[in-house]
């Protein structure tokens, strides 16, 4: 990770733990509750920083192949490296509270930019752009190129780059370089060099919901052969992924195509039997 990106998941592990124990603190206040409150309770105590856990595929210290992860209920970390070459897709990072509303840290967030180089975006289409954008149907309640989902994923839908001006595109790359420079500089600078070469112009920008207020339901899609970023929105919550439609978990580098499994909402589960396969494949 680079130190923006370091500051990121860690921000994150941090908002998770303020989130377990206000949801703690709610279910001591409102009592006993009807027969799902074990469940709840259950739920309310895997969120927090002690909770995210690791996994390391392979030798580190060897000459093949290998590969580590990082998850918890906010975050999804996959890294493959080989020969050399770090690849940090799939990426899911999300974040509730988005902005820490009380305390001496009032009005810090992990991720705000997210949402803001995006809506920055939006604004500055034109109305026929705009409409362009606007797709159908309100904010999902997750991305939708989540475990298991990126191959279901409808290609150019939206507004292509290359019907932006300068100025559009040049936000655009401020977009995606938030999600990319995510990563240390060399596997950054890698991933950018991959979508300058399938083409910036080949890139397609989407939207759902409204987009005249920053805080309130949005959802955002960038998407081209080599990059895929999603960014959903509810109230003080979010949710991004990011992707490499022909690389991720290294799979192009391995030379195997590696397929995911959803499992009742564990990326983690989900992402050891990628490994686990590709593991056993080589």
């Amino acid at each position: 990770m680079s130190s923006q990106g370091y500051q990121k998941i860690t921000g994150i592990m941090r908002l998770d733990s303020v989130h377990g124990a206000r949801s703690l603190a709610e279910l001591d206040r409102v009592g006993p509750a009807e027969d799902d409150r074990p469940y709840v309770r259950e739920e309310a105590e895997s969120f927090g920083a002690g909770n995210y856990v690791m996994a390391i595929f392979g030798d580190p210290n060897g000459d093949t192949d290998w590969s580590w992860l990082i998850q918890g209920h906010h975050m999804g970390a996959n890294f493959t490296v080989s020969d050399g070459r770090t690849g940090f897709t799939p990426l899911f990072l999300g974040a509730t509270p988005l902005v820490l509303e009380q305390g001496i840290y009032a009005g810090w967030s992990a991720m705000s930019h997210e949402v803001t180089r995006g809506f920055e975006l939006m604004q500055a289409l034109d109305p026929s752009q705009h409409a362009a954008a606007i797709q159908e149907g309100t904010p999902p309640n997750d991305v939708l190129a989540g475990v298991g989902y990126k191959d279901n994923i409808a290609r150019n839908q939206g507004l292509q780059a290359s019907e932006m001006s300068a100025e559009q595109q040049r936000l655009l790359r401020v977009l995606v370089e938030e999600y990319v420079r995510n990563s240390d500089f060399d596997a950054a600078e890698a991933q950018l060099t991959a979508i300058t070469e399938a083409g910036w112009d080949n890139l397609w920008f989407a939207w759902r919901g409204q987009s005249e207020d920053p805080a309130g339901p949005l959802f955002y899609r960038v998407q081209g052969d080599r990059i895929l970023i999603e960014l959903t929105q509810r109230p003080n919550h979010i949710h991004t992924i990011v992707r490499d439609p022909a690389n991720d978990y290294g799979e192009r580098w391995l030379d195997q195509i590696l397929t995911e499994e959803y499992s009742s909402g564990d990326r983690f589960e989900a992402a050891v039997r990628v490994y686990e396969a590709a593991d056993e494949e080589r």
